[in-house]
This record gives C-alpha cells, sequence and structure tokens, in this order.
C-alpha cells in the first residue's frame, strides 16, 4: 500500500474508501490511525514531561510539566511540516549523539555475552498473551501508519530504501542496543537511563 500512496500521494483513510473498503469502513480506518496517534502522543509526552520534571529539580509536579510540554509539541505541530522539520534537524542529531555516549558510557565495561544471557526477574516478564499483543498491536500500527509518510516519498525507489532503513536502524540497531542498555542498567525508564548516563 506504501507504492501505492507514493503514486496517488493520498492518506490511507481516503486511498482506502477507493479500495473497496467503502466510506464506513474507511472512516474506521482513520479513527483507528486518529486513536494510535493519540496513544503514542500520550507516551511521547510522558517521557518529555518526566524530563523536564527532573530538569527543574521537581518545582513543578508531572501533572504541570506533562500540560507544558503537551502545549509545546501541539503549537509546534500546528506550524506543520517546517516547524516539525526544523524541531527534527536538532533533536534528532541529539538523539543520535546522546544515544552514542549511553551506549559507550554503559557497554563498554560489560561483557556483551553474559548481558544477552541474562535471565529477568519474574516480577519483570511479561504473559504470552501480552506479548503477541504488543507485537501483533505494532504491526498493526505500522501498517496503518506507513503509508501515511511514504506518501511524501518521490518515487518507489524511495518508499523502498525508507522502510529497509528504518526496519534495519530503527528496529534491530537501535531497539537491540536499547534493550542491553535497559539489561546493563536494570531499568527500563527511559529517562532515568538518560539521567545516570547523561545528565
Amino acid at each position: 500500500m506504501g507504492l501505492i500512496e507514493c503514486r496517488e500521494g493520498l492518506p490511507t483513510s481516503i486511498l482506502s474508501r477507493w479500495c473497496g473498503f467503502g466510506r464506513i469502513s474507511s472512516a474506521m480506518i482513520g479513527f483507528a490511525i486518529a486513536i494510535s496517534s493519540l496513544g503514542w502522543f500520550g507516551v511521547q509526552n510522558g517521557v518529555c514531561a518526566k524530563a523536564l520534571e527532573y530538569a527543574l529539580s521537581g518545582k513543578l509536579d508531572f501533572g504541570w510539566c506533562g500540560t507544558i510540554s503537551g502545549i509545546f509539541i501541539t503549537v509546534l505541530v500546528t506550524y506543520g511540516f517546517k516547524g516539525l522539520s526544523l524541531t527534527a534537524k536538532i533533536a534528532i542529531s541529539l538523539f543520535f549523539a546522546v544515544m552514542i555516549w549511553v551506549t559507550f558510557n554503559s557497554l563498554t565495561t560489560i561483557d556483551i555475552k553474559e548481558l544477552i544471557n541474562i535471565i529477568p526477574a519474574e516480577q519483570d516478564t511479561m504473559t504470552l498473551s501480552a506479548g503477541a499483543t504488543m507485537v501483533a498491536g505494532g504491526c498493526i500500527v505500522v501498517m496503518l501508519i506507513t503509508p501515511d509518510i511514504s506518501r511524501y516519498c518521490q518515487n518507489s525507489k524511495d518508499v523502498f530504501w525508507m522502510l529497509t532503513i528504518s526496519i534495519i536502524v530503527g528496529e534491530f540497531i537501535v531497539n537491540g542496543v536499547s534493550i542491553l542498555i535497559a539489561k546493563a542498567m536494570g531499568t527500563d525508564d527511559v529517562v532515568n537511563i538518560l539521567i545516570q548516563n547523561a545528565g
């Protein structure tokens, strides 16, 4: 579907209406995308709010920090892709610099083979159904969101490389390193990992 949207330049919910889903089903697809995007906004805003709370040394509680960061992100989005593009150029560069520092700081003194073989404590494990739900839910969201991103690609070759690079770098490298860092630090809290390693 990503290749089709690249050619048509239409979002998933509109394109699906003319691909046999009909008006009601395409509206449901749009609703699913909106709900998943809203949930992801909440997750990202929570991380941002926790970091802001730490940066302000607890002068504002988590609720106020979440409100401030949520308003800031919402205002940023109202400026569209120009505002997001400018912010992304700064944020992504900083993110990769911090990730390299955190990786170097937390993994250079540890035996990676030992780290991989660490079995989590029973209270840190999840059920098979919870894991299956997370994987299936993630795949569904990716299938729904990817075409909306690929519609901005110039041609099908760009779509191929966007998907291939994002899967290799994002899924395998960044997520793999993140798992090792979380095991090394003994926490899955992103803000705590960054605070302990990068301040």
